[in-house]
């Protein structure tokens, strides 16, 4: 069952009798929609928190399926797209699922075949949507930890003992004992195992295994969560 807010389908095709037909359609079933004759019209009008799908006659002028898909990434919508095509071009098709398409119809199109389509790419689009909420959360758990905190997290995560820590940060074993405590409020996680898959779920156990610990220089302070994360996402 569809429970996102307002999820709206985002129709791409400058045919006015699919338009009319799409129009007769999504009403009957209470489905929100919007149309455009372009795809420029159509990205110009979508944000980064719109939800729903994208319709797209693979046909319409100045639509390249590569190169759309592509413009979705760079501006980070992740709206599932179906494309629709006149015929059997196979060829298409083929292009369209390889650069991620969520389906594929040929027209003219089932009216039930569209809706189902229509249907499971905003059930996907949900899911996804709920997974990106979730890690935000986690990841803004890591972000309230204190540059000392990173410093005791990062050979926490590579598994040195508190005695370790300590020597290399040249603290005392209760002071690490202390910090660790507090990392694992922080997060949330219960033992050493939950906090390893949380930093797994949220890319950053890669970047944090890499990472040296020690001593800091005073003009190489720690950093916080900003500088384990892809340059895109800081």
């Amino acid at each position: 069952m569809l429970t996102s807010d307002n999820p709206t389908v985002y129709v791409i095709d400058s045919d006015a009798l699919i338009v009319a037909t799409l129009q007769k359609l999504f009403s009957s079933v209470h489905i929100e929609a919007e149309y455009f004759n372009s795809a420029d019209a159509c990205l110009a009008r979508i944000m980064r928190c719109s939800r729903g799908c994208i319709l797209a006659d693979a046909s319409t002028p100045e639509l390249c399926v590569a190169t759309f898909q592509h413009r979705l990434s760079e501006d980070d919508i992740e709206l599932p797209v179906i494309f629709l095509s006149k015929g059997s071009d196979v060829a298409t098709a083929v292009d369209a699922l390889k650069h991620g398409a969520a389906d594929f119809l040929e027209k003219p199109f089932n009216d039930q075949m569209l809706l189902d389509a229509v249907h499971r790419a905003i059930e996907i689009d949900q899911v996804a949507a709920a997974d990106r909420a979730a890690r935000q959360t986690l990841r803004n758990r890591f972000d309230a930890l204190t540059a000392r905190e990173w410093e005791v997290l990062i050979p926490m995560i590579k598994g040195s003992s508190n005695r370790m820590i300590a020597g290399e940060l040249g603290l005392s074993k209760k002071t690490v004992e202390a910090h660790r405590a507090r990392i694992m409020r922080k997060t949330e996680a219960t033992n050493l195992a939950e906090l390893i898959r949380i930093a797994l779920r949220i890319d950053l156990l890669g970047e944090l295994t890499q990472r040296p610990f020690g001593r800091q220089r005073k003009d190489h302070p720690p950093v916080g969560l900003s500088s384990f994360l892809p340059e895109s996402e800081r």
